[in-house]
């Protein structure tokens, strides 16, 4: 017991994974400024889309970009989650080479021909997802939109890889910026509907994708390995499975919903999920962006370390993404009132929960430290397999009865399944040392400060003393979790760090 305590208590200490740490937040915080413009460049074309598309037209543009990604899932072999782990698996600077070079060549490959095979089906194709075979031509539109794809995937993957965030955001930004500024041509100059969308994804993320193909190439040589092959084959198919079946845990509800409640249940309850997400693409996602790649270089380079400094970045993580959690829940009501008409405002009820759903969606990283380690991706898709039958059950049973509420309980239940299951298989291969129950200790704060804030506010309560009383819980608990979880110490180094650097800075300026 006066081990674990001890354990527990140096992974606080301000000097241990001080440079891991601030390493994992400085490619974090890049890769989430990326998504934010990438967000914000999305956001400005929607006053476009909703002057030249249709609704139908949106329905088409889902569909398409829906069945690519499937395709895509079906035929990629896990291959951008078997780079990275292969990438780390080597010593020799040659061997990284030729991962990466392998695999490149081998998605090229895989795309080509399944593109190759279905462009004669497009007329059956279009049939079967958007109900017409006269969009063959978008669909074979969409096929060309697949190959391009794979001239990208594979050299982003090695930007992840070597930790270049810089550089991986920069190009992304690059590829959004000339797809905005291609879509004002064909859609607003040439009048060209869906197919001027499609035309501009193909032709910036060709242009992006052949710069980053060469440049790829010429750093790591043409070079294919059979062995090599084998071993990402062997790594990524059974993730196959996992990303098929994370693309029914995000996707299914809706269609339950549209068939068990109503289009405007839908609306609601998309706008909810959005709200969500919004956790996932300011704290989970760009964490998820750096680290499996820090996961794999800190169990190479300090193997006898290497667990209490994962511990102590998890703490950390796991703090940010409870306290946006909170801040999500707090405050949709608030945002939508401002942003939104009054017919809209009931999506807040659905919040809480869709942010308890996404909070574990976010612990997926967390729970993938040991098969990535142990490259058992088996255990992975265990877990997504598991929840995949957990929430098509559930919302065959809830979505009836309770509709989005019903919805929200079971994405919830559903993403908390796949990660218990797979952080308990994980402790078997790989024993992180770090329980679910102290996971959960800021969560259960979070729950505790929610409860104490909605009890306290009247329902008459006005805007400015709703958000008064929410910023003061919000407060309350940012200070007491991070007392609890014992981070003072690390923060005052951070601190003085940064104060220091600071005062560095200003005398050599002056």
């Amino acid at each position: 017991m006066s081990e674990a305590i001890s354990v527990e208590a140096g992974e606080h200490d301000p000097g241990l994974s001080l440079g891991h740490l601030k390493s994992t937040v400085k490619h974090g915080s890049i890769y989430a400024l990326g998504m934010v413009l990438a967000k914000l460049v999305g956001f400005l074309m929607i006053p476009i889309y909703t002057h030249y598309l249709t609704p139908a037209d949106y329905g088409i543009l889902e569909l398409l970009s829906m069945t690519v990604d499937i395709i895509a899932y079906l035929t990629g072999l896990g291959l951008t989650w078997a780079v990275i782990r292969y990438y780390y698996y080597y010593d020799d600077p040659e061997d990284k080479k030729a991962v990466v070079s392998t695999a490149a060549i081998l998605l090229v490959l895989l795309f080509g021909v399944s593109s190759a095979v279905a462009l004669p089906f497009a007329s059956t194709i279009a049939s079967i997802i958007v109900g017409d075979p006269q969009y063959a031509r978008l669909v074979r539109l969409a096929l060309l939109m697949l190959f391009v794809f794979a001239f990208l995937e594979i050299p982003l993957v090695f930007l992840r890889a070597k930790q270049d965030s810089m550089r991986f955001v920069a190009l992304s930004l690059v590829r959004f910026t000339t797809a905005l500024a291609l879509n004002i041509l064909f859609l607003v100059v040439l009048g060209y509907g869906v197919s001027g969308v499609l035309y501009s994804t193909i032709i910036s993320s060709a242009l992006v994708g052949t710069y980053l193909m060469v440049s790829t190439l010429r750093e790591t040589g043409i070079r294919f390995s059979p062995v090599i092959m084998k071993q990402l084959a062997r790594y990524g198919t059974p993730l196959i499975a996992a990303e098929l079946g994370s693309f029914v845990l995000h996707y299914s509800d809706r269609y339950f919903l549209r068939v068990f409640d109503s289009l405007t249940a839908v609306g609601l309850y998309s706008l909810a999920y959005k709200l969500a997400f919004l956790m996932a693409l300011f704290i989970a996602n760009p964490f998820s962006q750096i680290w499996i790649p820090k996961v794999l270089e800190i169990e190479r380079s300090e193997p006898e370390r290497a667990r209490p400094i994962l511990r102590n970045i998890i703490s950390h993580y796991n703090v940010v993404l409870v306290t946006a959690g909170l801040a999500v829940s707090l405050f949709a009501r608030e945002v939508l009132m401002v942003m939104a008409s009054s017919e809209f405002w009931a999506a807040a009820e659905t919040v809480p929960l869709l942010c308890l759903g996404i909070l574990f969606f976010g612990y997926r990283q967390i729970s993938h430290v040991g098969p990535s380690i142990r490259e058992r991706t088996d255990l992975i898709a265990a877990g997504v397999i598991v929840a995949t039958i957990v929430v098509i059950g559930l919302n065959f049973l809830l979505i009836p009865r309770w509709g989005p509420f019903g919805a929200a309980v079971a994405t919830a239940t559903a993403f908390a399944s796949e990660f218990v299951v797979v952080m308990l298989l994980s402790a078997r291969v790989y024993p992180l040392g770090y329980p679910i129950a102290r996971l959960l200790r800021p969560l259960s704060l979070a729950i505790v400060v929610y409860a104490l804030v909605v009890l306290s506010l009247p329902a008459e309560a006005s805007l400015l003393t709703a958000l008064a009383v929410k910023s003061l819980g919000l407060t309350v608990f940012g200070l007491a979790v991070v007392t609890w979880e014992g981070m003072l110490p690390s923060l005052r180094t951070a601190a003085s760090q940064v104060l220091s650097h600071g005062r560095r800075s200003l005398r050599r300026g002056g």
